[in-house]
């Protein structure tokens, strides 16, 4: 009929769990249950009056370092007994932060460990891939070095695809080798025809030039010499007439003099006769040899150069021919538009040179 000794009830806290006996036998020791927790306790009846008190239960200066968790007992819904159990948040912090530093030194641990292996593992992957990468820059030294010993399974297909690659490319090198080898030796043999057929036309247009200039000579001179007769005589239809023939004459004269230049250019025999003339009436002579072109489409030939240079040293008939081409051509693909020839002196290689240079709003060359 003795009453139970004890009942075991749970008391919370924010930072922990404990647990207090609720005494209802007078045998039973209150230390024993203080020694079991491990915690100080302290046992009030209503009005705070102290039944049990631990000896090291914490005093004011002490409360702010210990969590008390109370546990109020009522009967009839009055308070009969108040149970308190005090726990030192400093020991609990210090094994909480001991716990921490072990589980960070074992995540840590961890991580080390995973990033060797990982690291051990890629190196021994990567091996297969370097080994690929040195044989593929070799290829662009012309050097075809098959790829060999690899034991990874994942690598082993790519690197066979490889090999078979390179043996491909071997072959077509090998083939187009020969292929360029025949193909020079062709386009010798095509070379040397074509300098033989090019020294023939020069040859050729060279003998044919000298054929054509003298009795075009002769024609020229005839008909300069009747268009003057014909004037003197009063006959202007026979003058006008002679006067075409005298002009078409210097025509193809000019024609056949370029032919023979362009011979004698890829002949490597053009010659320069080098002589001091006045650069003022040279000018002049290209402006009025140019004009008519230039009134044919509307355009407006511009000239200026430096009063202060009198004589230059060149080729005069060279220089001519080179400026005429210029102007004529300038003057052929711009309409209404503005050519302009700007001479001027300067410096190459310390030696003073006369730069002719000529622009148009035209379309270009």
């Amino acid at each position: 009929n003795r009453p139970f000794q004890a009942t075991l009830t749970a008391i919370g806290s924010l930072r922990y769990i404990g647990y207090s006996l609720i005494i209802s036998d007078p045998a039973y020791q209150i230390k024993s249950i203080e020694a079991s927790l491990g915690m100080p306790i302290k046992i009030n009846y209503p009005g705070h009056k102290t039944v049990y008190q631990s000896k090291n239960w914490p005093s004011t200066k002490e409360k702010h370092d210990y969590t008390r968790a109370t546990y109020n007992k009522y009967i009839n819904n009055r308070a009969s007994l108040t149970i308190q159990i005090a726990k030192n948040q400093s020991v609990f912090n210090k094994k909480i932060s001991i716990t921490r530093n072990r589980v960070v030194a074992s995540a840590i641990f961890v991580i080390l460990l995973a990033l060797l292996l990982s690291i051990l593992f890629l190196r021994k992957a990567l091996e297969p891939l370097k080994t690929l990468q040195n044989a593929a820059s070799s290829i662009t030294k012309g050097i075809y070095i098959p790829v060999r010993g690899i034991k990874f399974k994942e690598i082993a297909i790519p690197i066979r695809s490889f090999n078979e690659m390179l043996r491909q490319i071997q072959e077509q090198t090998d083939h187009l080798e020969e292929l360029v080898a025949n193909r020079t030796s062709e386009l010798i043999i095509a070379r040397d025809q074509a300098l033989t057929s090019n020294k023939a036309k020069s040859a050729f247009l060279a003998n044919m030039s000298h054929e054509l200039r003298t009795p075009l000579n002769a024609i020229i001179g005839y008909s300069e010499m009747l268009e003057d007769d014909a004037i003197e005589m009063g006959q202007a239809d026979c003058a006008r007439d002679l006067g075409r023939i005298h002009h078409s004459g210097r025509h193809l004269l000019s024609l056949i003099n370029d032919i023979l230049d362009l011979s004698k250019i890829e002949a490597g025999k053009m010659t320069f006769h080098l002589e001091e003339f006045n650069l003022k009436p040279f000018i002049e002579n290209i402006l009025e040899s140019t004009k008519p072109i230039a009134i044919d489409n509307k355009n407006t030939i511009l000239c200026d150069y430096p009063d202060d240079i009198d004589l230059i040293f060149s080729d005069i008939n060279r220089l001519k021919q080179i400026l005429y081409n210029l102007l004529s051509n300038a003057c052929k693909f711009t309409q209404e538009g503005t050519i302009r020839l700007h001479v001027q002196q300067t410096q190459l290689n310390f030696q003073p040179w006369i730069c002719f240079e000529v622009k148009d709003t035209g379309i270009g060359m």
